[in-house]
């Protein structure tokens, strides 16, 4: 399944984690691209379209998973959370 269509049917509520860490890695790391989707509009990631926040991850897919991985690595006990998920 594609991004845009899981963010299509998840809530607002189940995004904002998601949301959290494409801002967060979205800050450290500079893409023209990513500047460049974000240009032509000035407002928070959770206000973008999921087709904004689907580009976006495009970009960032590596350093999300880098991320993640560091992430629990600090804390296996969320791994059986995660696995569930």
């Amino acid at each position: 399944m594609k991004l845009i269509q899981v963010l299509d049917q998840t809530n607002s509520l189940e995004k904002n984690s998601f949301y959290k860490i494409i801002n967060t890695l979205k800050d450290k790391i500079s893409v023209e691209e990513i500047d460049a989707i974000l240009s032509n509009n000035n407002i928070q990631v959770k206000d973008y379209d999921n087709d904004m926040i689907s580009k976006i991850f495009e970009l960032i897919k590596n350093d999300y998973k880098a991320y993640l991985e560091i992430e629990l690595g600090s804390n296996i006990s969320q791994l059986d959370i995660i696995l569930d998920i």
